[in-house]
């Protein structure tokens, strides 16, 4: 990676972009940076992973693509612990820029400042003010399936408790971890918050 990118400054043919990231303090000592959070749902899939997919020497994005598939599979059959435990949700309250804190569990919560993710993926559609794109979904989920494939299609899940929306600051009190970057990380006493950073030049090749 570090030789295509001499090459390429080399050639004058860097590209820059210039966008926010994700600070979230209350986790630890100092603020943490990231392009990716997810908790509930997200973070029992990268559990899985950690536990037994790297047992078989799968690494990085096939991580990421399979324990996803798993999550979406035993989610919907609802058999197993680890099926119940996903329905079930994670409790938490999170609240929107000034907005009240909305409390219960939830199926999964993500947010990020990027526009687009791998494999063509998107669970984002809502509008409003801010950096920050979220999708909160309720638990248990209602009708799951039909949520899931209108999320493989882009399209928005017309269904209660699905939402997604655009902030610009998240408090979230949680007692279970959460994901950065693929990393887990433990919450503080007083839950996390994220907000965006000022926009971060990126170069790729």
């Amino acid at each position: 990676g570090l030789r295509r990118l001499l090459a390429a400054a080399g050639a004058g043919r860097l590209r820059r972009q210039a966008r926010p990231v994700l600070e979230v303090s209350g986790a630890g000592a100092a603020p943490m940076r990231g392009l990716l959070f997810g908790a509930a749902a997200f973070t029992h899939a990268v559990g899985l992973a950690e536990g037994r997919l790297h047992r078989h020497g799968l690494m990085d994005n096939a991580v990421v693509g399979i324990t996803g598939v798993m999550m979406a599979v035993q989610a919907l059959a609802g058999r197993g612990a680890f099926g119940r435990a996903l329905r079930q949700g994670t409790a938490m309250q999170v609240a929107r820029d000034n907005g009240a804190a909305v409390t219960g569990p939830r199926f999964i919560l993500m947010a990020t400042t990027l526009d687009r993710l791998m494999l063509g993926l998107w669970p984002f559609w809502g509008d409003g003010e801010g950096a920050i794109r979220v999708l909160d979904v309720a638990a248990p989920p209602q009708r799951l399936g039909a949520g899931l494939w209108s999320l493989l299609r882009r399209r928005p899940p017309a269904l209660p408790g699905w939402h997604s929306s655009r902030a610009g600051t998240l408090r979230i009190d949680l007692r279970e971890g959460f994901v950065l970057d693929g990393e887990t990380f433990q919450p503080g006493p007083d839950g996390i918050r994220l907000s965006a950073t000022a926009p971060l030049t990126f170069i790729s090749a």
